[in-house]
């Protein structure tokens, strides 16, 4: 398993970042993701996103432009540790990719809960969830200016 842990400052995000083994990122941590950048968990992967309501996690765009960066995607991943909770994420949803036109997707048999989070300022969806895919809401969330709308379930 992989924890992030808060720096001072941010991690830039560039590429595909592949996400096969479980991953767990701590309150604090910043994200600066690039042009094009993107989060693919995999079947064997999960991405558990969990923040404090004093010490969020933030995702964002290096730039502050819609569609900046592309996605965070649960990939096939149906793991119970998928989760997004007091996290702020803005600015993405730049992929054209029919299962990610979204900041956060969710497809092949994958499965995420949500919880206390925002999903704002997205080129399409907040949140994108595939039929075949489970989305748990588990309340709390906001979401701001995005331009397909907030779930597309």
């Amino acid at each position: 398993p992989l924890t992030i842990s808060p720096v001072a400052g941010s991690y830039l995000i560039t590429g595909n970042t592949r996400l096969n083994s479980p991953t767990s990122v701590l309150p604090g941590v910043i994200f600066d993701m690039g042009p094009g950048a993107r989060f693919d968990i995999r079947s064997t992967g999960s991405l558990e996103v969990i923040g404090t309501p004093a010490n969020r996690i933030i995702i964002r765009g290096d730039e502050a432009a819609k569609g900046f960066w592309d996605f965070i995607h649960y990939n096939g991943s149906n793991s119970p540790n998928n989760t997004i909770r007091y996290t702020d994420i803005s600015y993405g949803g730049g992929s054209t990719l029919s299962c990610c036109g979204a900041l956060v997707a969710v497809s092949s048999s994958g499965r995420l809960s949500i919880e206390e989070s925002s999903f704002s300022n997205s080129q399409r969806w907040g949140v994108f969830v595939a039929s075949n895919s489970t989305l748990e809401d588990l309340g709390g969330n906001e979401f701001f200016d995005n331009n397909s709308g907030d779930i597309n379930n």
